[in-house]
């Protein structure tokens, strides 16, 4: 039976102690602000209680968020895709400087919902907010995935706080994609630059559609110039894919093995283009490496390429986040049912 203790504390704030003990079992308290979120509390712990939960160990007792994540990143995150793990790091230590010293069995949805709207609130020195709501959703789901992990293997709590957290509306994805003219505008740039090894590069994201990671971790081995095809290693979605090269890079990429020596272990591009990218990306409006990944989607679509052909190409794993490009297609379907009504109604 659960007891609850009113107290008042020395800033003169009324808190609410709740106190829940089993026979053989340790008691567990929590302080809450209110009698009614100390009772909500209360009622949950003896439901988890009666469907056979055993009450926190001593070593969950003593965990802190921080220790969750240490303990996440040395077992989990070795495993992720080489391109996530830089981003989930930064989530995490922020996660860790803001929820690091809290006792991981204290953590609730309130918290977390806190800890979201100051990542929300957040603004840069012109009053920008530093995060899209998009954003803060991909915290909140990298802290689920500590909380989960905490829940399923590590049995340091009973449930993962992160599943009572509402996700903030998230804004349409972004399109941006270039015409047939803003592509010569935009090579014409890259090649007066004077690299061979940079043309290539941003000539492989506009026949590929694939992500920046994915062109700078290619090695020579991973190109078949007999097959025309390329292969993808250690993607976003942790996995491998194989993609036709357009016979239009096969002479450019022979052109460049001269230059660059080719050898099956060596990466194509052993340097990143970050100085020489931002320099030519500017000859577009509103324009970011990324879009070249829309282009060749968007363009897909615009042939009547069919979401499952795009998404083998680009490597979504679902067909939501291909259906962003299904409104280009419009115009080849509205011609493939011209064409089927022509015939059926003669």
């Amino acid at each position: 039976m659960a007891t609850f203790e009113k107290r008042v504390t020395a800033s003169g704030k009324t808190r609410w102690r709740a106190r829940v003990r089993r026979s053989g079992e340790r008691e567990m308290t929590k302080s809450f602000s209110t009698k009614t979120a100390a009772e909500s509390w209360a009622r949950d712990l003896e439901t988890q209680l009666d469907r056979g939960y055993a009450l926190p160990t001593r070593e969950a007792l003593r965990t802190t968020v921080a220790d969750a994540i240490d303990t996440w990143i040395y077992e989990r995150l070795e495993h992720m895709a080489e391109s996530d793990r830089q981003n989930i790091s930064a989530m995490l230590t922020w996660w860790k400087a803001e929820l690091g010293r809290v006792a991981l069995i204290r953590v609730d949805p309130a918290m977390i919902e806190k800890s979201v709207r100051k990542l929300r609130e957040e603004r840069d020195k012109d009053g920008q907010r530093v995060r899209t709501d998009a954003r803060c959703n991909r915290y909140t789901s990298t802290m689920s995935r500590v909380l989960g992990y905490a829940v399923r293997v590590k049995r340091w709590i009973s449930a993962n706080p992160c599943t009572g957290v509402r996700r903030l509306k998230e804004s349409p994805g972004r399109v941006r994609f270039l015409t047939a003219e803003e592509a010569k505008t935009l090579l014409d740039a890259v090649d007066a630059r004077g690299k061979p090894s940079f043309s290539l590069f941003v000539r492989l994201g506009l026949a590929t559609g694939a992500r920046r990671g994915e062109i700078e971790r290619l090695r020579w081995k991973d190109i078949d110039l007999v097959h025309h095809r390329i292969t993808f290693n250690a993607t976003k979605t942790n996995e491998n894919r194989t993609v036709p090269l357009p016979a239009v890079l096969v002479p450019l990429i022979k052109e460049f093995g001269k230059v660059r020596p080719i050898d099956g272990e060596a990466r194509l591009f052993p340097h990143p283009f970050y100085y020489d990218w931002r320099e030519v990306q500017g000859v577009l409006p509103d324009f970011i490496f990324h879009s070249l990944r829309h282009s060749v989607a968007s363009h897909l679509a615009m042939s009547g390429a069919s979401l499952l052909d795009i998404a083998a190409v680009t490597g979504h794993k679902t067909l939501a986040m291909v259906k962003r490009y299904s409104h280009l297609s419009d115009e080849h379907v509205r011609s493939k049912l011209e064409e089927a009504a022509s015939k059926l109604l003669k």
